[in-house]
């Protein structure tokens, strides 16, 4: 079904009740002047029955009943208008959601009409993308990924070759584990499964070596979402290798890495402070496996040295002059008008603000020649 032909169904005579709308307007006809005018819009939009046109002037129409961003005015009508006729604001707010239904099935036919057109396209994308790898004989990194899954769950091959493997693995190592997508982490699982369960080829080979999995990472530094990175993987794994170490009877150690070299105290504090509210957090925290947030903490290595935090008041940005959208910002196009914290100087007043200076001091003597 077309766009026209929802139109054009929600504007037959049969989809509304004109008797009860035709009172509504002689009633809007005895309010204010916006009521004489929606009257009138809707009047004119009752006196024509052909679909077609009325599906023409859909966009007034439903400007009597709607606002611009599709919601149900909240007044209908003035007292003025309901005083003549109480009944006109059920009739009206009944048409209103009559068309607020329309609106959003006109929504879901775009939407399910441009997602189809998308899906076509990406489909052709990666069929060409798929065929170009294919006469070339190359991998990227995403099949890379996937068939080293595969041949470590594939049935009939796996156990050999995790029975190959099993004697040459001493120690795996993941580092920016947050960064760790589940099919890699399914290939972490696999190759390590061995390393918990008892003796095998690698205790025959190699007697008294300590197997051992050891992953590094910071949920709050994940970035490689579109590679598939899962944060929240990194908890379920620590969980999973958690397990199976003490199943195992060996020793597993959860060390979090709470000093920072990097930056003062008064600055970690702050950052602290920040995270601490909860809608700071959220997205941003490790969150366990049973759903508790880790809290942020950091403490200073670097303690005693000076540091300073300043919170400046917000400043409203000028209106922005209209000009070509690829403009930079702050360019001629805004009329290099920006915001700027109370206080700030302003480099346009003194352009020498922005020169570099001459540090203080006696000047240095150049060797001759």
């Amino acid at each position: 079904m077309t766009d026209r032909d929802l139109l054009r169904a929600a504007c037959r005579s049969g989809a509304l009740d004109s008797p009860a709308l035709r009172r509504a307007c002689e009633a809007l006809g005895h309010g204010s002047r916006t009521d004489v005018d929606r009257g009138a819009v809707l009047a004119d939009w009752l006196s024509d029955e052909d679909p077609d046109r009325r599906a023409a002037a859909w966009e007034l129409y439903r400007g009597v009943f709607l606002t611009a961003e599709g919601q149900v005015r909240k007044s209908m009508a003035t007292k003025g208008a309901l005083g003549f006729d109480a009944t006109a604001g059920d009739a009206l707010r009944a048409e209103a959601d009559r068309l607020a239904a329309v609106e959003e099935a006109r929504r879901a036919r775009a939407t399910a009409e441009r997602t189809t057109a998308l899906v076509t396209l990406a489909a052709a994308v990666i069929a060409a993308y798929q065929g170009e790898k294919a006469g070339r004989s190359v991998l990227d990194y995403e099949d890379l990924v996937e068939r080293a899954r595969s041949l470590l769950h594939r049935p009939g091959v796996a156990a050999w070759v995790l029975f190959k493997l099993d004697g040459g693995l001493d120690h795996v190592l993941i580092d920016e584990a947050q960064d760790t997508s589940p099919a890699q982490w399914d290939i972490v699982r696999a190759l390590a499964e061995e390393f918990f369960a008892g003796s095998g080829a690698h205790d025959a080979r190699r007697p008294g070596v300590e197997r051992t999995i050891f992953a590094v990472g910071d949920v709050k530094q994940s970035i490689y979402s579109f590679q598939g990175a899962d944060p929240a993987g990194f908890g379920a794994a620590r969980a999973h290798f958690a397990g199976r170490v003490t199943g195992a009877g060996r020793q597993f150690r959860r060390v979090p890495l709470e000093q920072s070299f990097r930056s003062t105290d008064a600055v970690l504090r702050a950052v602290d402070a920040v995270f601490a509210r909860p809608e700071a957090s959220d997205g941003v925290a490790e969150t366990e496996v049973d759903g508790v947030t880790v809290p942020i903490v950091h403490n200073a290595v670097r303690t005693g040295r000076a540091g300073r935090v300043e919170i400046w008041p917000l400043v409203e940005p000028d209106d922005p002059e209209p000009g070509a959208p690829w403009a930079p910002a702050g360019g001629a196009a805004d009329g290099g008008r920006t915001a700027r914290p109370a206080g700030a100087p302003d480099r346009r007043a003194d352009p020498g603000l922005d020169r570099p200076r001459a540090a203080a001091g006696p000047r240095p003597h150049r060797p001759a020649g």
